[in-house]
């Protein structure tokens, strides 16, 4: 190859890395303005669709990873409860993202708790019985999240451990008063994370003290969408599932 010859194929080369860089940023930039917007499916599958393209450019970038897999999740509680078929594949898709990202570090603390919030969620569809056999796995990976930053994702360990004990049915567990201090103590770290206070609610529920189940729900109510900067969509989303249970638990709107 002569000179000349060489010195164009390398200029190519390094135009073509200069493109897949600004087209990488662009379509990252795109998917984040949906992103923020993730609380409507609509605008969750475009944000889906930008950080995918991203991706096929940047294949190891494991922020996006991790956004993805957390956009699965998303995806499959957008389905309606009776979409049991759709809801799986969301969560089995969130699982393969965030799994990829514990096979490059076995001990990701976002890798381990995104697989285990989709694995969780994916069992949920196959009830408490077939599920059974996951809790180890589930519990196991908790654990690891919590040894490195046990209040991860604003409390999500505690959370996550904490549900599983309300799911699980009452001739199976021994008393629901783990669960409530698990969230009593991610709501000390988060106050106003709402997905705290409606798990609580659900457990105050289920202990028959009602007062304080709708003072959780009235909680959630109350909180304005910026007092949590960032989790907008996670606001406005439980401000949605307070309603619903005051109606359902109190007849009330």
């Amino acid at each position: 190859m002569k000179l000349g010859e060489f010195v164009l194929l390398v200029a190519l080369i390094f135009s073509a890395n200069l493109i897949d860089a600004t087209d990488f940023q662009t379509l990252k930039a795109e998917g984040d303005r949906f992103w923020s917007h993730r609380d409507s499916p609509q605008m969750l599958v475009k944000a889906i669709g930008a950080y995918t393209k991203a991706l096929k450019l940047d294949p190891n970038d494991k922020g996006l990873m991790i956004r993805l897999s957390i956009a699965y999740y998303w995806k499959g509680i957008n389905f309606k409860e009776e979409e049991k078929e759709k809801r799986k594949k969301a969560f089995t898709i969130g699982q393969t993202y965030a799994q990829k990202i514990c096979e490059l570090d076995p001990n990701s603390i976002e890798g381990n708790f995104w697989f285990t919030v989709n694995r969780a969620l994916y069992g949920g569809e196959m009830g408490v019985m077939k599920s059974a056999f996951m809790l180890p796995e589930i519990k196991r990976r908790m654990e690891l999240v919590m040894e490195q930053d046990k209040f991860y994702y604003h409390g999500g360990p505690q959370r996550v451990l904490a549900r599983i004990d309300y799911e699980t049915p009452r001739l199976l567990r021994d008393s629901l008063e783990k669960a409530e201090m698990l969230l009593k103590e991610a709501i000390d770290h988060s106050p106003n994370f709402p997905l705290s206070h409606i798990y609580l609610a659900d457990i105050y529920m289920e202990m028959k003290n009602r007062n304080l189940a709708k003072k959780e729900l009235e909680f959630v109510l109350n909180l304005n969408e910026d007092d949590m900067p960032g989790f907008e969509p996670e606001i406005r989303r439980d401000k949605h599932r307070a309603k619903t249970r005051m109606k359902k638990y109190f007849g009330t709107k």
